[in-house]
């Protein structure tokens, strides 16, 4: 497949591991699985998408960024205007919050490496913001480098109208450096 990843129907669910769950009592795990299984999102298409996932939506305690009710691989719905810039009516975004139009997209090295490629990704960031989405964008190398991303992330949750105490995430870095290894 495409850069070494083929599409396929998920394995599992967020629903499905619930269910077995619940069938599981009494199974030695089952406990740490109940309260590991509510910072799951389903849809993530690649590995970095689930790193880029697990940085925004952890609690502060764990290493992320406490960043809730996003939805990974949703849709934008584009306005008249936008939708003659791509040829399409909705615009799948890496990770989205309809609600208040803000998209968070991960650009990674080998998908947008070719000159097509990135010339289409930057018609898809002028669609949405004409349609009044924020989009803010996350490299390979933005996710290695703490300082770029604890940037990124603060405006995103300022976008987002969450308060950002930088001294409470100042408290918790060294969760986000493991993350990030």
């Amino acid at each position: 497949g495409t850069f070494g990843f083929y599409y396929h129907n998920p394995v599992t669910s967020k629903r499905k591991l619930k269910e077995f769950m619940d069938q599981a009592d009494g199974i030695r795990g089952v406990k740490k699985a109940r309260c590991a299984i509510q910072y799951i999102n389903d849809h993530a298409r690649s590995p970095m998408e689930i790193l880029q996932a697990m940085l925004v939506s952890l609690p502060l305690a764990y290493g992320g960024f406490g960043i809730k009710d996003m939805e990974l691989n949703g849709e934008a719905k584009l306005s008249d205007q936008s939708q003659t810039i791509l040829q399409w009516k909705t615009c799948h975004c890496d990770v989205i919050w309809k609600k208040q139009k803000v998209v968070l997209e991960y650009d990674s090295d080998q998908v947008h490496r070719n000159a097509s490629q990135y010339a289409q990704d930057k018609r898809r960031i002028t669609a949405l913001g004409t349609s009044g989405y924020q989009v803010f964008t996350l490299t390979t190398a933005d996710i290695h480098n703490l300082s770029r991303i604890e940037t990124i992330l603060f405006s995103l949750r300022k976008s987002l109208h969450l308060r950002a105490d930088k001294h409470r995430f100042v408290q918790f870095k060294g969760k986000r450096l493991g993350l990030m290894a």
